[in-house]
């Protein structure tokens, strides 16, 4: 009898493990390992794109640490903002996820959804990180690659007729002053379907030179960054020397090609630009400077494409600095660069023959997070369209320009803090 019991039991308990492995299954999906006891760190992407190099990334990293799992979860589609406001608010949040300038990071932090990366991983900004971080200020998000803008030029052109690369504006609107007495356009760049100018890359370096370099669109007392004064100046002495918008070329490819082509003597673009000059057959010879702002200040805006935000309700802090620590290595920074093309965020990285220009121009210059990444998908859009008017050949009421301006992204700040 003790013997049919006990076979009863075994039963039962088999019956009951199978029940909870059951449920596991259909609560967390078909491909958990209920005896994995690895420490598994949830990344969130918002596309299918960057899986491929997230995937690899991980990979990696798990090959070196076995008691760590990265999961990737893909949000496909427009929701992904949507998706990690609600998975915050029912504290199911990923412990990490990519950062997309429709995600309002101002928000996040008011509700206290971040980890402020200076305070809890402080030491990793001090092995060689290249952009500069605000004293006492909180980091949100962390940078892992990106671009910076550039101005190429034509080489031919420069060393024919004797021209220097600038030093400062004031040096940059000689030169273009010089190449129009050659009956040449100084500056050329190129027209988005939408439509819009191409200028963004041109203003970058202007708006982290400026007072409000560490500001967005407005400062903390609510008024516009001074960096829109300082282009609104400088737009009387730059109108003539760029191409008009109605004369520019229709997409940045083809700015590109025309300029392999000996067509331009300068056009505005980015590090990323780089790459594709250089398939160019018999491309013309170019060279590259960093445009500099209106004051004395050197700064190069960086513009990052992949940056990553660690959520504060995760419980896995020590696993999470690892593994942020282990994508600001020398390892991870070369294999990023080597898959996208883009510019490592640490010193000391080995990079291709044709980058170490630029990077050398990166690692000796003082660097900031671009005014892109430092403003909302919203706010963007209106300076963009702002800007375009500005260098348009409209004519316009400054005054009543600047103040609308304000306005309206003062209602946009109020509709995100609501």
């Amino acid at each position: 009898m003790q013997y049919i019991v006990r076979k009863v039991l075994k039963v039962v308990l088999c019956i009951a493990f199978a029940g909870a492995c059951l449920l596991l299954v259909l609560r967390f999906g078909f491909d958990i390992d209920v005896f994995d006891r690895r420490t598994v760190l949830v990344l969130c992407l918002p596309d299918t794109d960057a899986e491929g190099v997230y995937g690899k990334l991980a990979k990696r990293y798990m090959e070196q640490n076995e008691k760590v799992k990265i999961q990737l979860e893909v949000v496909n589609g427009k929701g992904y903002e949507e998706y990690l406001y609600n998975q915050f608010s029912r504290e199911k949040a990923p412990d990490i996820f990519v950062v997309t300038q429709e995600v309002d990071m101002t928000l996040m932090a008011n509700n206290e959804y971040l980890l402020d990366m200076s305070d809890a991983y402080g030491d990793l900004f001090d092995n060689g990180f290249l952009i500069s971080r605000i004293p006492r200020e909180p980091v949100w998000e962390l940078p892992i690659n990106g671009s910076i803008p550039l101005i190429f030029y034509n080489k031919d052109v420069f060393l024919h007729n004797n021209f220097a690369k600038p030093e400062n504006m004031s040096d940059f609107l000689k030169l273009c002053a010089a190449i129009q007495a050659y009956d040449m356009v100084a500056v050329s760049m190129s027209v988005y379907e939408n439509g819009d100018w191409g200028i963004e890359n041109f203003i970058e370096n202007i708006m982290v030179n400026g007072m409000d370099w560490k500001s967005g669109a407005l400062t903390e007392s609510g008024e516009l960054n001074s960096g829109f004064y300082d282009l609104r100046y400088i737009r009387a002495d730059l109108l003539d020397k760029l191409l008009p918008k109605e004369r520019s070329v229709q997409g940045h490819p083809e700015l590109l090609a025309m300029f392999a082509n000996g067509e331009y003597a300068m056009i505005s673009g980015t590090s990323e630009d780089i790459l594709t000059l250089n398939q160019f057959e018999n491309g013309q010879e170019y060279g590259i400077f960093a445009l500099a702002g209106m004051g004395n200040s050197r700064r190069i805006a960086f513009r990052s494409d992949m940056s990553l935000a660690v959520s504060a309700q995760s419980s896995k802090q020590g696993a999470l600095e690892d593994f942020m620590g282990f994508l600001l290595s020398g390892e991870a920074q070369s294999f990023l660069h080597g898959e996208t093309g883009l510019l490592p965020v640490c010193s000391g990285v080995t990079v291709g023959e044709e980058y170490k220009e630029v990077y050398r121009l990166l690692s000796s210059s003082e660097i900031m997070l671009s005014f892109m990444n430092r403003t909302s998908s919203a706010e963007y859009a209106i300076c963009m369209e702002r800007i375009n008017v500005m260098f348009s050949q409209t004519a316009v009421d400054y005054d009543v320009f600047m103040q609308d301006w304000l306005e309206e992204l003062s209602g946009v700040l109020q509709i995100s803090t609501n």
